[in-house]
């Protein structure tokens, strides 16, 4: 649901970090578009991504594989995936279909981490943080990313290189007198 992106961008937002926020389609698979996911570092899913609880696990096990293999390609580098969802009791189930069903040929398509993240914990009937949640969520998020060393060391470096881009942007504009800055 497009109501629960928010609560998940906002606190990358609160992180300093940026976040794109790709919605399910079901009709025209607009998800599927792998501009989105190139360098993709967190993959955040839903486990019921239809709506419609009564198709079965195995079914919505094999949509998020189906959206792996579809997405993530060879270039994009490690990554981690978080199940938000109301079922966070069925994270271990889709650990292990991954694990028996992901094509053998698209290893980079598995995910370092599959952690469980519950919905119901962190947002409202409205789709909002719930009030002095926003902090915890925060630090949830941070320690998936940190419990990973290749991602903890990709984030600390891309977070260095957006520091030397930004540093070199401020003494270019320096170097331009005041007058002719307009």
């Amino acid at each position: 649901k497009k109501e629960h992106l928010g609560p998940i961008i906002e606190t990358f937002k609160l992180i300093g970090s940026s976040c794109i926020g790709v919605q399910y389609n079901e009709e025209d698979e607009s998800h599927l578009c792998q501009d989105y996911y190139k360098g993709v570092r967190g993959l955040f899913i839903d486990l019921n991504l239809s709506g419609r609880s009564s198709i079965g696990h195995n079914t919505h096990y094999a949509e998020i594989i189906r959206i792996l293999e579809s997405v993530i390609s060879s270039e994009n580098g490690p990554f981690i995936m978080i199940l938000w969802t109301d079922n966070p009791q069925e994270c271990s189930n889709l650990i292990q279909y991954i694990e028996e069903r992901l094509d053998p040929e698209k290893k980079y398509c598995k995910p370092l981490l599959i952690k469980p993240l519950s919905k119901t914990q962190y947002i409202d009937e409205n789709s909002n943080i719930k009030v002095d949640t926003s902090e915890n969520l925060k630090d949830e998020i941070k320690g998936f990313f940190s419990s990973v060393p290749q991602i903890a060391a990709l984030f600390d470096w891309e977070s260095k290189v957006l520091e030397a881009v930004n540093q070199t942007l401020i003494e270019l504009i320096n170097l331009v007198p005041n007058d002719k800055r307009n």
